[in-house]
């Protein structure tokens, strides 16, 4: 058994195929908007632990496919401008820590049943297929803390009931807790199991926001202990958690009558059985507001 860290996706693409890239537009079709929330008529095991969000409850959620090699990797990420998407570095690396080429990064926004558009509760065809112009990964990474990375659409997106940005956070959440997003894998025994792989409906789960010294304590450290950039969440057997597939997802929490964005999926335990690590909004937000100014 393999030990140590891997990353919550990893974006080699070992795990997924890239599949046919189709352009679908967000359709003008009114719908009840009900962000943050989960499906109480589903208690299906989502994310890990988890359940699935309501059709547009996400709407800053954005899936990202990385085609650098064959199959493709599959990752999450967060829309903060109409131009701009947030996502985890090791998502969008083409050669060793660099970052991929553009052409190889291809997203979808406004999704949530990903078995096709417009799919039977979605209340229409809100998809909008977008190709990424500039791929920027944080200057400091380098295989383990600080994996985050910008990514530009080629064309800003239509933003629409489905289709939104998120606010980011700025202070450093230590306590709490937060609401973690993506279509990845359901069980902790083995993501690897292409049965188990990942869901095809948004799933979403609360966790509890856990101190480094609680995570270090764990088989986490057998990588390397959480740096200052670095927070953790979840329970000590997994559950909730988020695992593969969920990788450069968001990590939210409500304020007020919207949410913030506090983190972005990074890595965790290679069985997704223990706690999770995000990589801190606050202490890159400087690196990302001098790359998209006002958010």
């Amino acid at each position: 058994m393999i030990k140590g860290m891997v990353r919550v996706l990893q974006a080699t693409g070992r795990l997924s195929a890239f599949g046919v890239l189709m352009l679908a537009t967000a359709c003008a079709a009114s719908v009840d908007e009900s962000q943050d929330s989960q499906d109480p008529s589903v208690t299906t095991e989502g994310i890990i632990g988890g359940s699935n969000a309501v059709a547009g409850g996400h709407p800053w959620i954005v899936r990202l496919f990385n085609n650098t090699s064959s199959p493709a990797g599959k990752c999450a990420g967060t829309l903060i401008s109409a131009s701009w998407v947030l996502t985890a570095a090791h998502c969008v690396t083409g050669s060793g820590n660099a970052a991929a080429s553009p052409f190889n990064i291809y997203m979808y926004l406004g999704d949530y049943d990903t078995s096709g558009f417009g799919a039977p509760g979605e209340g229409g065809n809100w998809e909008q297929g977008k190709f990424a112009s500039q791929v920027i990964i944080h200057p400091s990474y380098a295989g383990t803390n600080h994996d985050i990375a910008l990514v530009k659409l080629e064309t800003p997106a239509a933003l629409n009931q489905r289709v939104k940005t998120i606010a980011l956070n700025t202070s450093s959440i230590t306590s709490g807790t937060g609401i973690a997003a993506g279509w990845g894998a359901t069980a902790t025994l083995n993501p690897l199991d292409p049965t188990k792989l990942e869901s095809t409906i948004l799933k979403r789960a609360e966790l509890t926001v856990r101190s480094a010294a609680t995570c270090n304590a764990t088989e986490l450290s057998s990588n390397h202990t959480l740096a200052s950039d670095e927070m953790c969440a979840g329970n000590a057997n997994g559950n909730p958690s988020t695992c593969f597939g969920d990788s450069g997802g968001p990590f939210i929490r409500p304020v007020g009558s919207g949410h913030q964005l506090i983190g972005v999926t990074s890595w965790g335990s290679h069985y997704c059985t223990t706690y999770v690590v995000f990589s801190r909004i606050s202490s890159h937000l400087n690196w990302i507001r001098s790359i998209v100014p006002g958010v």
